[in-house]
């Protein structure tokens, strides 16, 4: 399954999309008959990031949820951080902007847990941008000091993405 995960992405990256998905999907069959979980999580994630791309909102949103039920039957901090945000991102593209605030609420208190800092900014950053959009500027700005804050100053794009955003929410205020 490894290799049709490695394969999937090779099509992926090509503009494949369709052959991303059925690649995808033969690796998920692999690992359902195998019942491994951790490979499973991986395949929905990836599955969901495909349609995420090709606009299928509701079928990533669902590749997503699949992906936080396994990575919690796991215990999986990581991978659910990663999901969390994953379903944000898709429930944003939705304009389900108190669900998105959710998802990116929930990815900020796992990457507290685990002390990562770079899943901290980017949870961060995210939470900013739903907040903003919900005309929260406040909480917004709150947010983005918060990216700025958990960014690794040697993330030089990443660092002026934050500061950039915070000035543009200041401005609104």
């Amino acid at each position: 399954s490894k290799v049709l995960n490695v394969l999937g992405g090779v099509y992926k990256k090509q503009g494949k999309t369709e052959k991303a998905i059925e690649t995808f999907k033969a690796q998920i069959a692999i690992d359902e008959s195998l019942d491994d979980k951790k490979s499973l999580t991986i395949a929905w994630n990836r599955l969901g990031g495909v349609l995420e791309k090709q606009g299928k909102f509701k079928e990533a949103q669902q590749a997503f949820e699949t992906e936080i039920d396994l990575a919690k039957s796991l215990d999986d901090k990581r991978e659910l951080a990663i999901a969390w945000n994953c379903l944000g991102r898709v429930l944003e593209k939705q304009t389900a902007l108190n669900e998105a605030q959710q998802a990116f609420e929930k990815q900020i208190t796992i990457a507290k847990s685990l002390d990562d800092k770079r899943e901290l900014a980017i949870a961060w950053n995210c939470l900013g941008g739903v907040l903003e959009k919900q005309e929260k500027l406040k909480e917004a700005e709150h947010a983005f000091e918060k990216t700025i804050k958990n960014t690794d100053f040697n993330d030089k794009k990443y660092l002026a993405l934050g500061w950039k955003r915070l000035e543009r929410v200041q401005k609104k205020r």
